[in-house]
């Protein structure tokens, strides 16, 4: 991932979300969120390390998270998508948090193709808690290079991500 690839993502994405503000989920998920994995991230739809509707047993039900980024046959990322028209609430949180829970996955990201809510799972004591890292802005993502590095299937392969999130964990707790 570059800053260019960036770059042009966010002014293509932009001038998309200004003709058609009220974008529902599915156009919204074509035209910004699919785009934001492939381009952006580098995951690679045309393989086994995406799965879209990925079922999350909740109980006696099943839920469906909209994407499952995998690395070695298991989670890594799980994302949720709202259409541009839908704010999004603590309601729609609080789905991607229990979902995170549920199937133990490190990373989370909550867009509606204007924001984006990127989450990671902390492991500490028996049980897991998700905690909100970022939210970013369509028009800051270029800004928050280190995150989009951490979702990025490279470093999720590799396991950098992990290694990023530590580097931030001590800077925040330094503050």
């Amino acid at each position: 991932m570059d800053e260019e690839t960036v770059s042009k993502y966010v002014k293509r994405s932009q001038s998309l979300v200004e003709s058609s503000p009220q974008m529902d989920e599915q156009n919204t998920r074509a035209r910004l969120i699919d785009p934001f994995i492939r381009d952006v991230l580098g995951w690679d739809f045309y393989s086994t390390s995406i799965e879209m509707e990925y079922s999350v047993q909740m109980g006696s039900s099943k839920k469906k998270v909209d994407y499952a980024l995998f690395s070695d046959g298991s989670p890594a990322v799980f994302v949720e998508a709202k259409g541009c028209d839908t704010s999004m609430s603590e309601s729609h949180v609080d789905q991607l948090r229990s979902y995170m829970r549920q199937e133990w996955v490190d990373w989370g990201l909550l867009t509606n193709g204007k924001s984006f809510l990127v989450f990671r799972l902390k492991k500490d004591g028996g049980k897991p808690d998700v905690e909100l890292l970022r939210r970013i802005k369509l028009t800051d993502l270029t800004a928050s290079d280190w995150l989009l590095a951490a979702l990025s299937k490279e470093s999720i392969k590799s396991g950098e991500s992990s290694d990023i999130y530590q580097r931030v964990e001590r800077r925040r707790q330094a503050i």
